[in-house]
């Protein structure tokens, strides 16, 4: 891993999907206090995001789109659960309502 990451967006493959192999090392990631989002180009799964994983999930947003709001969350948040928090926050202003 390089040093000095500071957040990582992933482009998963089906639901947002990662292979098995890459699984250690998103959970050090995180356990290292770097947010990873992972994003799916499909459009016929479920985009609601999972409150209780270590990821951020991309919702609507495509890995392009999820990498410039990474970015904009980590300017304004500098530890994980305050970015969690925007993260959803900003997941949750983009839905349509129920």
């Amino acid at each position: 891993m390089p040093d000095g990451v500071a957040g990582l967006v992933l482009e998963g493959a089906g639901a947002a999907h990662v292979t098995s192999p890459y699984h250690a090392i998103v959970e050090a990631l995180v356990a290292g206090g770097v947010p990873v989002v992972l994003a799916s180009r499909c459009r016929d799964v479920d985009r609601s995001p999972y409150n209780q994983a270590s990821v951020l999930y991309a919702g609507d947003l495509r890995a392009e789109k999820a990498a410039i709001a990474l970015r904009v969350g980590l300017g304004r948040h500098h530890d994980l659960p305050q970015l969690r928090a925007w993260w959803g926050e900003l997941l949750a202003a983009g839905r349509p309502e129920s």
